[in-house]
């Protein structure tokens, strides 16, 4: 029987969410402690991937367990995965359910502060005595749901069969005095495509870039710069949705 498990982790000290062969990442830990659990091989199918250093509030993803433990798995499961990865809830669901291409829209935040703060440095970026201006922020974010072409935001845009995206929601707000965030949600994203807006639009608010240049990006066919990325540990998915209920 198929199940989807939501989870929740902190990724900074993975190599993001994929199986990789040199590095460890999320797949990797809970691939490697469902197996132990299980007694068996187990691959996980994830909703998505994430960079390294990135976060996730609600992630989905589900496997197939042939003959469901008798015992309470969520509760074996936190007991040894690591603190930083938590299972959340454990849901069966029919085969045909697919964690990754079944999810119609993801929602990220992206968390960044203008004041040095050791409690918040490994949740949020620091743009240390930044002035911003939220906006013009928020002018920059509103051009981002008018528009559909967003191959000069991937990194590897030539890796994708297509980079049109429908963005329905991008708002930025203030958190706290020096604490910010802006959330973003898509049908779908790019490569690195979040990190590159969010270090396009933080210069928008810090007057780095004017509107204009900004709106350059969706006109121009090729963008003769190298692509930067604003650092990870800002960046977090926050909500997964599906076309159908689960739990």
């Amino acid at each position: 029987m198929r199940y989807f498990f939501q989870i929740s982790y902190i990724g900074t000290h993975y190599h993001g969410w994929q199986r990789q062969t040199s590095v460890t990442s999320i797949q990797q830990v809970i691939e490697d402690y469902l197996t132990k659990v299980l007694g068996c091989h187990t691959i996980i199918i994830g909703c998505g991937r994430t960079d390294s250093g990135v976060h996730a509030s609600q992630y989905y993803f589900h496997t197939d367990i042939k003959e469901y433990p008798n015992y309470d798995l969520k509760w074996r499961l936190n007991k040894i995965l690591p603190s930083d990865i938590s299972i959340e809830s454990i849901i069966p669901v029919p085969e045909k359910y697919h964690a990754r291409y079944d999810a119609v829209s993801r929602s990220y935040a992206y968390y960044f502060h203008t004041n040095k703060d050791p409690f918040i440095s490994t949740m949020s970026t620091l743009y240390q005595d930044a002035e911003l201006d939220l906006n013009k922020m928020q002018e920059a974010l509103d051009i981002l749901s008018q528009e559909s072409e967003f191959k000069n935001f991937c990194r590897t845009p030539d890796k994708h069969n297509t980079t049109i995206c429908s963005i329905m929601n991008a708002q930025v707000c203030r958190v706290s005095n020096y604490r910010f965030r802006f959330d973003i949600t898509a049908n779908r994203f790019l490569k690195s495509m979040i990190r590159i807006v969010a270090d396009r639009v933080i210069k928008v608010g810090v007057t780095k870039m004017d509107i204009e240049d900004f709106k350059s990006y969706f006109t121009s066919e090729s963008i003769d710069e190298q692509v930067v990325l604003a650092p990870p540990q800002g960046l977090q998915l926050t909500q997964v949705v599906y076309p159908y209920a689960l739990g």
